[in-house]
């Protein structure tokens, strides 16, 4: 799908996505009904900001075979909950940043890296459980998710990021 493909679409309301490779650039930005997206374990990258604004975008399904997660690609939509799949071997920063209501993060096994602002400003984030695969938490990962009271990280993390928890003010177990 290319870059802008489906930007500023008004009327779209959900996509499944199968037989395509990449997801493009500003794909579906500003796609302002759109509120259900699955893709496919065929798609092998989501670019940057590819649903950027899509602000009653709620549901969405990563299955098993996605690769690469673009920068600020899910950036200020209303994702209730996500399932990294353990296929993922790069997110670019900020991929989930600033949806509101995102409250169930699940990363499966295989993911070896939480990037820059991953999930920051998650506000209804509680709790995150991190696989054993994962050994990077960079910076700011997790930093403003201000209801997050639980984090489990494994002995094999070797770097936590400067601010990766910041100003997470319930936070009282890791």
């Amino acid at each position: 799908i290319g870059k802008t493909a489906f930007q500023g679409c008004p009327n779209l309301i959900s996509v499944t996505i199968l037989g395509v490779k990449s997801i493009g650039e500003n794909a579906f930005f500003t796609c302002e009904k759109l509120s259900s997206v699955t893709i496919s374990g065929n798609v092998d990258s989501i670019e940057e900001f590819a649903f950027y604004r899509c602000p009653v975008l709620s549901n969405l399904t990563l299955l098993d075979g996605v690769k690469s997660i673009g920068e600020n690609s899910f950036l200020d939509c209303n994702i209730t909950q996500v399932t990294i799949p353990g296929s993922v071997t790069f997110m670019g920063p900020s991929p989930f940043k600033s949806n509101r209501f995102l409250n169930s993060i699940t990363i499966l096994e295989g993911v070896t890296s939480i990037s820059r602002y991953a999930f920051k400003s998650l506000n209804g984030l509680k709790t995150v459980i991190i696989p054993n695969s994962v050994t990077v938490i960079d910076d700011y990962a997790f930093s403003e998710c201000y209801s997050l009271r639980d984090v489990i990280i494994p002995d094999g993390v070797t770097y936590i990021g400067i601010e990766a928890f910041n100003r997470c003010r319930n936070l009282y177990n890791i």
